[in-house]
């Protein structure tokens, strides 16, 4: 004879946990899957508050001449700045070709955060993503300037900045536009052939 009350009472609970058991893991997915939705809400919704913020005015001043920084040349600096309670990681890549300089930042991911390009004493911005990089780039490209070529720098304007240096490493503290950041220069090298740039990507170190 099989089975019996107590196969089958065992039968029957062993198939209620189960259905429990699927309960469980159903509800558990539901509520991951809404947390996920309601983070990536509320990331798309910090990214959007963030592009209307005002942006930081740039550093007064007048620019250094691109002609007036020597010979061309290429390099990547680490670059890290604070301003208006924000602090921010990027790496700069920059080329300087006759009169015209062009810099780009990437965040720590990669990303092309913004690109600059000054011609002569005119400076233009080719990109942005404000809800990347919520400051002024223009400064970013005075703070390196002023890294690479310290004596062509010493503009009016970069005059009243507090210069630190140590190796490749530079601290500068602009106090006139609550503007403080740090750069190491990764490399220095003659500037590539024409269509190539810095908006190519940055070489990792």
């Amino acid at each position: 004879m099989r089975g019996g009350p107590g196969v089958s009472a065992r039968a029957r609970a062993r198939a209620l946990g189960a259905r429990r058991r699927t309960r469980r893991a159903r509800c558990a997915a539901a509520t991951l899957a809404a947390g996920v939705g309601l983070a990536t809400g509320c990331t798309t919704l910090g990214l959007a508050l963030a592009s209307l913020r005002p942006l930081p005015r740039a550093c007064p001043g007048p620019l250094v001449p691109v002609e007036a920084l020597g010979p061309d040349f290429a390099l990547q600096a680490r670059y890290r700045v604070r301003s208006g309670g924000r602090e921010e990681a990027l790496l700069l890549a920059a080329e300087k070709r006759g009169a015209r300089l062009v810099v780009v930042g990437f965040d720590p991911l990669g990303a092309r955060v913004f690109a600059v390009v000054q011609e002569g004493v005119e400076l233009r911005r080719e990109r942005h993503v404000r809800a990347l990089f919520p400051l002024p780039p223009e400064n970013a490209l005075r703070d390196l300037v002023e890294a690479r070529v310290p004596d062509a720098a010493q503009t009016p304007a970069a005059r009243g900045a507090r210069v630190e240096r140590e190796g490749t490493a530079v601290r500068i503290v602009r106090p006139g536009c609550d503007w403080e950041a740090a750069l190491d220069l990764l490399a220095a090298a003659p500037s590539r052939e024409r269509g190539a740039g810095p908006a190519n990507g940055p070489t990792r170190p």
